[in-house]
């Protein structure tokens, strides 16, 4: 796959390379922190005392900000929160995050483009689901050691956080506010499930899913999404504590619905477990498969009507040769199977225990919801990492690639697309990705204790172009008005459409 330029200002094009894709956890496959200066004082004071270098940037910038804030809202006094980042001089906004520890060492333009282009905030590393057609081919996670994490602390996440808050304070307007083009949504993942998505604190109190996306919607307004592709039901410690989990996101959902998030399963036939039992003709595969997602189904059936409750059911277009067990049909094979196991579970349920179902009335409208919401199947798969490999032996499968390569050859990489998302590492790392294609590095990393610590390397297609402070400075320049622009009470500046 050929990634030609990148488009900043819509002036400015960069030769781009193509590196090949890194897995595992050896000194060459991880992506290496920024340096940058430390701080001495504890992460739970997020606010640093001030030196008179940093008062004084302060101050200029409070005045500044309190000058502007003033010319905006002299017409209209709700035209702050319309208009926000839009319609300041960012340059003399600078200092303004001065004290605030996350972003020591920061320029508040790197900060303010990183939380308006945000996507992602990766608080764990790694996957054990191996799914053919992971758009990040996902790797189980590396082990952590002096040099090495595979997850975000709780403190980074939690200064991360105040911190955005303090600064929303500061500047009178949220900082997240949304834009005309940009991705509305930020996940809690980047190449990890979500069911076993948790941050334990210094002294191993768990926080759940649950406070971490009310935390995260508190911060910046957005929603975000919890995907997952199910979870084993093997007679084991951890897979006990994922199950009494995922009970307890049902419930409280349930209770409290999910307005600021979706919730997306995965039934597909490009997971590992049932991958493998298509490629090596292993039945028992097939079956562990079929029992896990039933119980998934099991387990998740509270949520049936909720309408943010979705499916991500992927498969290869009938009649691709040499992909039998990967196609549309085969995958509606699987369903059926998979739902005959769940009646099996709900024929006991009410019987017994009811802890899901009360009658078997209710068990069929479930049922008959489930088929509703796995009756459309995607077929226009994201040719990257894994799926790339696994079908290249394949013509019709490598017809398809070539296909998507030349839709995206000559897509420059747009920062005020929607297909374009910043991503935060557990090391704090800040990248761009287009479209789930390719990753670019940056020079912007926030103020974590784990700054020094390596991360599993990012896929598909991480790139060596990064992206530099002129770059951001260029984007800036195009995007945000100046001092002398007028302002009217009816308008603002939006980023342009591309």
């Amino acid at each position: 796959m050929k990634i030609h330029q990148i488009s900043l200002n819509f002036k400015q094009n960069l030769s781009l390379p193509v590196l090949p894709q890194n897995t595992g956890a050896s000194e060459s496959s991880v992506q290496k922190p920024v340096q940058m200066s430390s701080t001495s004082s504890g992460l739970r004071a997020y606010v640093l005392p001030f030196d008179n270098t940093s008062k004084n940037r302060f101050d200029k910038a409070k005045a500044y900000l309190r000058t502007r804030t003033a010319e905006i809202t002299k017409s209209n006094k709700n035209a702050l929160k319309a208009k926000g980042a839009s319609c300041f001089n960012w340059n003399k906004l600078d200092g303004i995050q001065d004290g605030i520890k996350v972003f020591d060492g920061m320029r508040i333009k790197d900060i303010a483009f990183a939380a308006g282009i945000l996507g992602e905030i990766m608080l764990n590393r790694g996957c054990y689901e191996q799914c053919v057609h992971c758009f990040t081919g996902a790797q189980p996670p590396i082990c952590e050691d002096e040099k090495h994490i595979n997850k975000m602390s709780w403190e980074n996440f939690e200064s991360l956080m105040n911190g955005f808050k303090e600064l929303n304070e500061r500047l009178g307007f949220s900082i997240f506010e949304p834009r005309r083009n940009l991705r509305y949504d930020i996940t809690l993942f980047h190449d990890s499930d979500c069911s076993i998505t948790y941050l334990k604190d210094i002294n191993g109190k768990v926080h759940d899913f649950i406070e971490l996306q009310r935390i995260l919607y508190d911060t910046t307004g957005r929603p975000t999404l919890f995907d997952t592709a199910g979870w084993d039901i093997k007679d084991n410690p951890g897979n006990k504590e994922t199950q009494k989990r995922m009970e307890r996101y049902v419930d409280y959902y349930k209770q409290f619905g999910m307005d600021n998030m979706t919730f997306n399963l995965s039934v597909n036939p490009f997971h590992g477990t049932y991958a493998r039992s298509v490629e090596n003709h292993d039945n028992e595969l097939r079956k562990k498969y079929i029992n896990r997602m039933a119980n998934v189904l099991f387990t998740l059936s509270p949520l049936a009507f909720e309408p943010n409750f979705q499916f991500l059911a992927r498969a290869l277009p009938n009649g691709t040769e040499g992909m039998e067990g990967f196609c549309e049909d085969d995958l509606r094979q699987l369903y059926d199977e998979i739902f005959d196991k769940l009646k099996d579970l709900y024929k006991k349920d009410p019987a017994n225990e009811q802890k899901v179902v009360k009658t078997t009335a209710e068990a069929e409208q479930i049922l008959e919801q489930y088929r509703l919401r796995l009756k459309n199947v995607e077929t226009s798969l994201n040719f990257v990492a894994r799926l790339r490999e696994f079908g290249k032996n394949n013509a019709k499968i490598r017809e398809l690639i070539e296909k998507y390569d030349k839709t995206y050859e000559q897509a420059p990489l747009i920062f005020n697309s929607y297909h374009t998302k910043g991503l935060i590492d557990a090391n704090g790392r800040f990248y761009l990705a287009d479209n789930d294609r390719v990753i670019y590095p940056s020079e912007i990393q926030f103020n974590f204790e784990n700054r020094d610590k390596e991360t599993a390397a990012l896929a598909p297609n991480f790139t060596e172009v990064t992206i530099t402070p002129k770059d951001i400075d260029d984007y800036f320049k195009q995007t945000f008005i100046l001092d002398d622009d007028p302002i009217k009470p009816d308008s603002y500046i939006l980023l342009p459409y591309h």
